[in-house]
């Protein structure tokens, strides 16, 4: 039986939330454009339309006085209202991104319309990364202290892998499978431990926190950690001992995948 799911209706609209979009001259605006270049320039405001990045959104009315200026480039629009008479929102010009079809500005345009926004880490948050010895990241290594206390997966019966691409910097995802003397299969997955060096609460969290994620763009990379912790201490790297958490699977057999046991916890690869 189907349970009925609560019903409302809108009412009312408070306010209206600032909403930001990326556009691009609509094709007959810029054909306009195009007619009259190499005349007489004016300064007078005027309205043009604009699409939208997101095909989903109207045209919107921009008026503005630098119409010229807005040919062949990505540039952000303020949306202000949208008179019930009228066919088209109103809005006004915000910024220029760059040309259509650069590399960097269609990345910017790209971040501008997810809404992700990136500024350099404070000050706080880089005060509270872990000290390397003479400043070389490659000078780490496991506290004996910490390795008392996780399951050690260095020794040479442990292949671990990665399927990160060849060139990859911030490997924070690992496995392995390895065949048990008694005929079981042990098969285990491996994921950076950054709580160890990111304590809950600080700066560095709050950071990481309103990143999210790292973001992958065709031209650079926004890291939701610092280098020194994405690229270094919590990349899980061919030849250097580092902390996980893992999950270990024991398997019946090669051809019988019933797992007989689960292992959580902390450890070293």
């Amino acid at each position: 039986e189907l349970e009925l799911l609560p019903m409302g209706e809108v009412v009312s609209l408070l306010q209206r939330s600032a909403h930001s979009v990326v556009c691009c001259l609509a094709q007959q605006e810029e054909e306009a454009l195009l007619a009259r270049a190499g005349g007489p320039t004016t300064s007078r405001q005027e309205a043009v339309l604009v699409v939208p990045y997101d095909r989903r959104l109207p045209f919107v009315r921009v008026r503005t006085r630098m119409a010229d200026r807005l040919l062949g480039q990505r540039f952000v629009v303020r949306v202000d209202g949208w008179d019930r008479t009228s066919r088209y929102p109103d809005g006004h010009m915000v910024r220029i991104i760059g040309p259509i079809n650069d590399m960097r500005a269609e990345s910017e345009a790209v971040l501008e319309h997810t809404g992700i926004t990136w500024q350099p880490f404070c000050s706080g948050a880089l005060a509270e990364l872990p000290a390397v010895p003479g400043g070389d990241p490659q000078a780490w290594r496991v506290p004996e202290a910490e390795r008392t206390q996780r399951r050690d997966l260095t020794g040479p019966e442990y292949f671990i892998v990665s399927i990160d691409p060849v060139g990859c910097t911030d490997v924070d995802d690992t496995m392995h499978v390895r065949a048990l003397p008694d005929g079981r299969v042990e098969v285990g997955v491996h994921i950076a431990d950054v709580s160890y060096f990111v304590r809950a609460g600080s700066m560095l969290d709050g950071e990481a926190r309103d990143r999210c994620t790292s973001v992958y763009l065709v031209d650079r990379r926004l890291d939701m950690l610092p280098s020194l912790l994405s690229e270094q201490l919590c990349s899980l790297r061919q030849g250097h001992e580092r902390l996980a958490v893992s999950v270990i699977w024991t398997l019946a057999s090669a051809t019988d995948f019933t797992v007989q046991g689960v292992w959580y916890g902390r450890t070293i690869i």
